[in-house]
């Protein structure tokens, strides 16, 4: 089955937010957050795809897509990253990944924001935000480097390398420019991200139900992972960060 990576274009929106609420909108920290109010998460997929829109304008940011396409006559994949296709056949976005490039701080850069829906839970969501902030602080702080923000591949094409070729992208680039690269997984891929060789940096944690008093919320966790180019010094972690449990 042929696959081609390419550069988002504004008219994948759609169907790029479709798997990002597929992929995340079960989430316990996503649902903590926006679903007392908002329950069928409307607010939180048009927040979605305006940011998603945001971030395709930004020149720092790529926002790459993976499609299902037609083989050519002799069976030839080709997976390579262009502008555009214009070939209706071959639109079917099957996974998506947002990368923002490196860049340092007297670059005054910053990503576009979030426009966060009224119906967000600002009990839960701020700590969360102050716990995020603080975790990525103490792993990486100001280093630049390529972050992936945002990974999801459509549940029926998993286990079909689709992820590889979209982290794979950037971790060539981190090679060639000796940058690192930065994650914040949640737990169930952290194994797909140690095989693309990051490493376990942090953990950032919340007990939900503390925050909320949601009796059937429980802890919740995601994992910082760093990933250190081949031709530079292993990115240096903060002492008792590593390898934290």
């Amino acid at each position: 089955m042929p696959f081609l990576l390419e550069v988002a274009q504004p008219d994948d929106a759609p169907r790029i937010t479709q798997i990002h609420m597929d992929a995340f909108g079960s989430n316990a920290i996503i649902r903590a957050i926006h679903t007392a109010a908002d329950k069928d998460l409307k607010d939180l997929r048009n927040a979605v795809e305006d940011k998603l829109l945001a971030d395709m304008r930004d020149a720092r940011i790529t926002v790459l897509v993976v499609r299902d396409v037609k083989a050519d006559k002799a069976g030839k994949v080709e997976v390579s990253a262009v502008n555009g296709n214009n070939d209706a056949d071959a639109r079917n976005i099957v996974g998506f990944a947002k990368w923002i490039h490196p860049y340092y701080p007297q670059d005054n850069y910053s990503p576009p924001l979030w426009s966060t829906p009224k119906s967000a839970d600002w009990k839960v969501l701020r700590p969360w935000l102050d716990e995020v902030i603080k975790v990525e602080e103490a792993i990486i702080g100001q280093t630049p480097r390529y972050e992936l923000t945002y990974l999801a591949v459509d549940t029926a094409y998993a286990r079909k390398g689709i992820g590889t070729t979209l982290v794979q992208w950037a971790l060539d680039r981190c090679d060639a420019e000796a940058f690192p690269a930065y994650v914040e997984s949640t737990v169930e891929a952290v194994a797909f991200y140690e095989k693309l060789g990051f490493e376990i940096a942090g953990r950032i944690s919340m007990d939900i139900k503390e925050v909320n008093g949601d009796e059937d919320a429980g802890f919740y966790e995601e994992v910082g992972c760093i990933y250190s180019p081949k031709n530079r010094t292993e990115v240096e972690v903060p002492e008792g960060m590593s390898g934290a449990k």
